[in-house]
């Protein structure tokens, strides 16, 4: 028995190697790298020889520096409690260097924290940061390329900062992002991109984003993009834009509420693009200055998937006409052969109705129905077209759900008889009126005309012979 199963195991690594790997990365914590300590305190100095717990290095990346030039492979930097300014951005290039793995560690005692105000720039490394906050710092863009990126425990407040990716994977853990902005107006706080060929994920846990301005997320080409547990209020973004758009990605929300939040909650802006909801809350997120609109934009109504998901009872989506409500939250357009009026007091139709028979719709999103011309039927409900009546058949008037029974040869033999019938009687008609003009050239026979007819005879006298 023992024997199968570590058959069955070795089957599952070497079938499934990619996908337990995958799991793995998305399921563990923030690492803590093993490999050299280098420590920084606010009271320490920058020397050759600093580093060491009782001889601490003054900036963080001078400590970088230092490791790089011992040639340290998998480093932690232990950073006291207080604020560090650094001058300038850290860059970590592991492709060129033996460094590989670097944690930025920050110390917490009490209410005291570690502040930071430094960037990264980051190329094919691992790289953790750990319990750090940048507090209204100088602006701030952490960029990775082909890395592997894990924030956990960290803050951003009052900030403008943006962590952008290409082509790496991204962690975000038990973080808190708020009154901040991206580190120009139209650059998200968090934006990834990935290459052709790679599979590259963006997990985003615990967190919190509160009161920021612009866009929060966008995801373009990204395998699996991942927010779970998470809470966003009071977020803005300006006119046209969205706080989470995806680009040919794969997205995933579950368990994350959406509270009072200015513009489109998510966006989808190409037909590949899929959203998977599941257990999310929405609560009177504004959508062009209308509390009672559908928070998510969509290429096509099949992109998005929404389950158990509920909205605020004070702030209901209201469809259009020609919409329906599906899965609380999704205004879906009516197929053809339906119409729906869309919201009928104050409650959006849940689906949309079909067209009688004698009637269509040959649009997505309509309002009515349309009746069958002359000529033409609907014989089911339904309809996306009318049929037009063949040659033996014809209909009287439009909205017909079927033709007249009348074949041609009925249509012929009734023409016939009726022509029978009318054309004596036609005859009768016409001799009468010629004898009728006929009559009307004859002279009655009353006095007056008689005497009328006598002064009209020529002077004319006739002599008789006695």
């Amino acid at each position: 028995m023992k024997a199968m199963l570590g058959v069955v195991k070795l089957f599952l690594c070497l079938v499934f190697p990619a996908f337990a790997l995958q799991q793995e990365v998305l399921n563990q914590d923030c690492p803590l790298y093993a490999g050299t300590t280098f420590f920084v305190n606010t009271s320490g100095v920058n020397s050759p020889n600093c580093g060491a717990s009782s001889k601490p290095c003054y900036s963080i990346s001078y400590a970088v520096n230092l490791a790089v030039r011992k040639n340290v492979s998998s480093l932690t930097v232990n950073i006291s409690t207080g604020k560090y300014e650094e001058l300038e951005s850290i860059k970590l290039d592991c492709g060129r260097w033996s460094l590989r793995k670097v944690t930025f560690w920050g110390e917490r005692v009490n209410e005291q924290l570690v502040e930071v105000d430094y960037s990264l720039d980051v190329l094919l490394c691992e790289v953790s940061l750990i319990d750090l906050h940048w507090l209204n710092s100088r602006p701030v863009i952490h960029q990775a390329s082909m890395s592997d990126v894990a924030i956990c425990q960290c803050t951003v407040k009052g900030t403008n900062i943006s962590i952008t990716g290409s082509s790496s994977n991204i962690i975000l853990k038990y973080s808190n992002i708020s009154s901040s902005s991206g580190y120009h107006p139209k650059l998200p706080l968090l934006s990834m991109a990935t290459l052709s060929g790679f599979h590259n994920f963006v997990q985003i846990l615990n967190c919190n984003f509160v009161k920021n301005v612009g866009p929060v997320l966008t995801v373009e080409n990204i395998y699996q993009t991942s927010i779970v547990d998470s809470y966003l209020e009071g977020n803005k973004v300006l006119a046209g834009g969205s706080i989470i758009t995806g680009h040919v990605s794969h997205l995933k929300l579950s368990g994350t509420k959406f509270i009072r939040n200015v513009g489109h909650l998510l966006f989808l802006d190409d037909n590949h693009s899929l959203a998977s909801l599941e257990e999310c809350d929405f609560s009177c997120n504004m959508v062009n200055k209308s509390l009672f609109l559908s928070p998510v934009l969509l290429k096509n109504v099949h992109q998005v998937s929404c389950d158990d998901c509920t909205v605020d009872a004070d702030c209901p989506v209201l469809c259009g006409p020609g919409e329906f409500l599906s899965s609380n939250i999704l205004c879906s357009p009516c197929p053809v052969g339906t119409y729906s009026l869309g919201t009928v007091s104050n409650k959006s139709m849940l689906q949309c109705t079909s067209c009688p028979a004698g009637t269509y719709s040959s649009k997505t999103r309509s309002m009515q129905c349309t009746r069958c011309a002359k000529g033409t039927f609907a014989s089911k409900t339904g309809s996306s077209s009318c049929t037009k009546c063949k040659n033996d058949f014809f209909t009287s008037k439009p909205g017909q759900s079927s033709c007249s029974s009348a074949r041609i040869g009925f249509i012929v033999f009734t023409v016939f008889v009726s022509l029978l019938i009318a054309g004596p009687l036609l005859i009768l008609i016409l001799q009468k009126r010629s004898r009728d003009e006929k009559c009307s050239l004859c002279i009655p026979r009353s006095p007056s005309r008689q005497r009328l007819r006598e002064d009209k005879q020529p002077n004319i006298y006739v002599i008789q012979n006695e």
